[in-house]
């Protein structure tokens, strides 16, 4: 999500976003970093950016998962028939975190992955690993892409 309004006090920062939906409140993540990331512009078939973060030095390892991911995301869309369209959070961001107990988690806009989930070493890493990761892939966006579709159409049905 975009932040409206970044006001600095003395050391600190102050962010204020636009209001969302209601939403349950696992859904929400805030994401504080200092990360560096890849990303595309905006795709003409999902229209939002795709940006995958991680720790300094591992940039190297992103083109898998960008690839990959927007592909998925791609087919999804053409075989459903249905836009990504998630409210309030136009963007498909991952991150991939060192320590990450869990595998992944699906956040509004965001999934977070176990570094080892998500980045590829080209040369390194097997067939097998790679096709282990990109299911993971597929399976946090069709997650995340689901519960877009869902939310959109609840919205559609509650506003008449």
């Amino acid at each position: 999500m975009t932040d409206l309004l970044k006001i600095d006090v003395q050391r600190f920062h102050k962010f204020e976003f636009q209001d969302t939906l209601v939403i349950s409140s696992y859904l929400l993540a805030y994401f504080v970093s200092k990360f560096e990331y890849v990303t595309t512009a905006q795709s003409p078939i999902y229209n939002v950016p795709f940006r995958v973060y991680s720790r300094p030095g591992t940039q190297n390892t992103f083109s898998f998962a960008m690839g990959f991911g927007q592909r998925n995301m791609i087919a999804l869309e053409n075989y459903t028939k249905f836009a990504y369209d998630f409210p309030n959070a136009k963007m498909m961001d991952k991150a991939a975190v060192p320590d990450f107990a869990a595998g992944a988690m699906e956040n509004w806009g965001l999934v977070i992955y176990r570094e080892v989930a998500l980045l590829v070493q080209n040369g390194i890493m097997t067939t097998s690993t790679r096709q282990t990761i990109g299911r993971f892939i597929c399976h946090k966006n069709t997650a995340i892409w689901g519960s877009a579709t869902k939310s959109a159409l609840l919205l559609e049905l509650t506003n008449g």
